[in-house]
């Protein structure tokens, strides 16, 4: 997405991935990328690879799952601690509920995770076997606080910045 937003291009992937070179999907920072919504990425990625090639079976839901796991701990060297489910790996999870009147009817539930999911079907998270998000609510005070704290800052920045633009 944030290509597109500011212009700068669409990746070959299609190219990419028949040359066998690995693609990894992420996030960029929210100044090019409002959302953050990796679910989102994953299906403009894979919408765009499959338009771009002119056929359908261009990286199927399995290959775009590994791309934003996997193959993007390998694109940042974490492919030893993240990116799989394996013991010594940290345990870095999301539950995402597709039980939701608009994911309706799932008949493959890795495509409709690919193709029809977002952040807002996220249930629960756990970083490092720790839960973070349970029942799409922060499960701890310390990260209830936090995020108090950083919309704090931000408005100070947003103010400050006004004041400097203004004048």
């Amino acid at each position: 997405h944030s290509n597109l937003k500011l212009a700068s291009g669409i990746a070959p992937t299609a190219r990419m991935l028949e040359l066998g070179i690995r693609v990894g999907i992420g996030t960029d920072g929210s100044a090019s990328n409002n959302r953050l919504d990796l679910l989102q990425e994953a299906r403009t990625a894979a919408l765009l690879a499959k338009g771009s090639s002119g056929r359908a079976e261009t990286w199927p839901a399995a290959k775009v799952l590994q791309a934003m796991t996997l193959d993007a701990a390998t694109a940042l060297g974490l492919e030893d601690r993240v990116g799989s489910i394996e013991p010594g790996k940290r345990a870095d999870l999301v539950a995402i509920d597709l039980s939701a009147p608009e994911l309706q009817p799932v008949f493959e539930p890795l495509a409709q995770l690919i193709h029809a999911a977002g952040r807002e079907h996220v249930r629960h998270v756990w970083v490092d076997g720790k839960p973070v998000v349970q029942k799409r609510q922060l499960a701890s005070e310390g990260a209830r606080q936090g995020l108090s704290e950083v919309v704090g800052r931000t408005s100070v920045w947003h103010n400050r910045l006004g004041e400097i633009l203004s004048g």
